[in-house]
């Protein structure tokens, strides 16, 4: 039983501008769901005889601009994609900035050299747009209400 699927290629290239477009406005966006428009079309050969069915991505409204402009939203996509992309080790390094010890106690703890500590240290700030260890030690107990919350909700992650 064989049937065909027609696509709209103009659609699916002016979405793929749109995603560009709300990939620029927001580089915290790890993944983006989008419809577009196709066509199933029943063959002779095919025991189902019903119309075609369409799914229209025009009639989707874009109003991207405004919701990723929004900055709680873009405060949480930063912590998410800090989050979701720590190792076990980040996940110390996070938990000994949130009981505000200083580098030389992180090297120790973490075994690591000095070096490491600052690098992951500076990625992680940039993530979250802070320009200081003060400034992500603040952000991040905004959205972690202590060291422990962390501990209990990232104990799949093995810190």
């Amino acid at each position: 039983k064989i049937s065909t699927v027609r696509a709209n290629y103009e659609n699916f290239g002016s979405l793929a501008f749109m995603i560009a477009g709300c990939l620029r406005l927001n580089k915290c966006i790890n993944e983006m769901h989008v419809l577009g428009d196709w066509e199933i079309l029943h063959r002779e050969t095919s025991s189902l005889h019903s119309s075609p069915i369409f799914y229209d991505a025009t009639k989707i409204p874009i109003e991207s601009r405004r919701f990723y402009d929004d900055s709680e939203f873009s405060e949480i996509l930063r912590i998410e994609t800090l989050l979701s992309g720590c190792d076990p080790t980040d996940f110390k390094i996070i938990k000994a900035i949130l009981e505000g010890k200083n580098s030389s106690q992180i090297e120790d703890e973490c075994f690591l050299v000095d070096s490491s500590v600052k690098y992951r240290i500076k990625k992680m700030r940039a993530i979250c747009n802070c320009s200081s260890r003060e400034e992500l030690r603040s952000f991040l107990l905004s959205y972690i209400s202590s060291v422990d919350a962390l501990v209990e909700q990232l104990t799949d992650k093995k810190i």
